[in-house]
């Protein structure tokens, strides 16, 4: 059975259980632990069991992150620079120049989320295909391809149907039950200098993302609620 939620002003339909467990989700403690037990990636499929810091506020977390990246110098990643031939190769004025572009540009990307322009492509697929639920939930639709767009697949009503439903979290600590293939990328200098500034980072602000569904977890245990699979399943009719 479909239920319709409204939240914030966005219409969505999604199955009984998927409407449940938003609710639980709602509900629970901010800022509070959880843990997600068998949790496949679907980039790597790598198999692991986390304990995450989950239902936290982006804006704190991005306002610390900018202020740990101005504090960031080219010598604190000077290690991790001299140890990948694509950045130790660069004359250096060139990667001065490079790094301080880099933390610029994700420092203005992280500034312009907090101020709430969304005007670029990126941005605007994230408005149509994502709704925001609470601090740290959000729902995936169901998409399909038209033209170049990926945009929400609609019900008869003409309402996007959730797919996932996904938590932000913080990573605390990760026990891997099943390695993974990790694909590797001949990525540019700004990529590179990227992954390497984000090593840098305090943990506390390190984000990731789980789109939890009936078959990439075996359970979450998240403020004395433990929820399976089976009520993250949709029905998409």
């Amino acid at each position: 059975m479909n239920v319709t939620m409204e939240i914030d002003g966005v219409k969505f339909v999604c199955s009984a259980r998927q409407a449940s467990t938003i609710d639980t989700l709602c509900q629970t403690r901010k800022g509070g632990f959880a843990s997600v037990k068998g949790y496949v990636s679907s980039s790597s499929g790598e198999k692991a069991d986390h304990t995450v810091l989950t239902r936290f506020s982006t804006e704190k977390l991005y306002g610390r992150k900018i202020k740990a990246l101005e504090a960031l110098t080219l010598n604190d990643i000077a290690a991790d620079v001299a140890a990948n031939p694509k950045l130790s190769a660069l004359p250096f004025g060139d990667l001065t120049k490079a790094f301080e572009d880099r933390k610029a540009k994700e420092i203005e990307s992280m500034n312009k989320t907090l101020d709430g322009v969304r005007d670029d492509a990126r941005r605007q697929s994230h408005d149509r295909n994502y709704a925001r639920v609470t601090d740290g939930v959000k729902v995936h639709f169901l998409t399909e391809k038209r033209g170049d767009l990926t945009v929400p697949v609609r019900n008869a009503d003409g309402l996007p149907i959730v797919k996932n439903i996904m938590l932000t979290v913080v990573g605390i600590s990760k026990n891997v039950l099943t390695e993974g293939t990790h694909k590797v990328v001949n990525s540019g200098v700004p990529v590179l200098l990227s992954n390497v500034m984000e090593k840098h980072m305090p943990k506390s602000t390190k984000l990731k993302t789980l789109s939890l569904s009936e078959d990439n977890f075996d359970s979450i245990v998240i403020d004395g609620e433990t929820l399976m699979p089976k009520e993250f399943e949709g029905d998409f009719s």
